[in-house]
């Protein structure tokens, strides 16, 4: 394959970027996370159509996002805890634009949750959050964008399956959710509900 500009790799699938704003993906697609517009697996690179202008891509558990030029992200795929941020748990077969306020610079996926970044440094999250991985001191899974409060400017996001890592634009490292394995690095294995800054 010619041309290709970043990659993302989910549990079962991939996705790649290429330097005319198109996407292209392939593996796994029992939950529409290819966004072909069936459930049928990939052995090679397939374009996901109606997208273009894509800057960035991410691909989560089953699921998968896109971010144009314009600021807006696109999401498809599996959504049984909400990562797709529609409003419900139905999965999406074709990429879906996602309503939200600000114009985005920033996408990342989880396991089951998703972020995105604003050019002003605000960080929504949404999806699975059993572990608190959408920083919202709380258990709940959140089917639409919510505000993540409580943490300065943020430059960059990070999600893994249950955790969420950010950089800020000073250059700290804040963490939380999941963390029985000290992926947080905050010396403990305990989970953490609100964001915490690295010592």
């Amino acid at each position: 394959m010619d041309g290709v500009v970043a990659l993302a790799a989910g549990a079962d699938h991939t996705l790649a970027l290429a330097w005319d704003g198109t996407v292209w993906a392939w593996g796994a697609n029992d939950r529409g996370q290819l966004g072909l517009g069936d459930s049928t697996d990939r052995l090679t690179q397939q374009q996901v159509a109606g997208l273009s202008g894509i800057v960035a891509v991410a691909a989560g558990g089953g699921h998968s996002l896109a971010l144009d030029g314009e600021g807006t992200v696109w999401v498809w795929g599996r959504n049984d805890r909400g990562q797709l941020g529609l409003g419900d748990t139905v999965d999406r077969l074709l990429p879906e634009p996602l309503p939200l306020p600000d114009a985005l610079v920033g996408i990342t996926a989880g396991g089951h949750h998703s972020l995105a970044q604003s050019a002003e440094g605000a960080l929504w999250a949404w999806g699975g959050n059993d572990r608190g991985q959408l920083g919202q001191e709380d258990d709940a899974d959140r089917w639409s964008p919510t505000p993540v409060a409580g943490v300065p400017p943020v430059a960059a996001a990070a999600a893994g399956g249950e955790h969420t890592l950010i950089l800020t634009a000073d250059g700290w490292v804040w963490s939380w959710g999941a963390n029985g394995n000290g992926q947080l690095g905050l010396g403990d294995t305990l989970d953490r509900f609100a964001p915490v800054p690295l010592p």
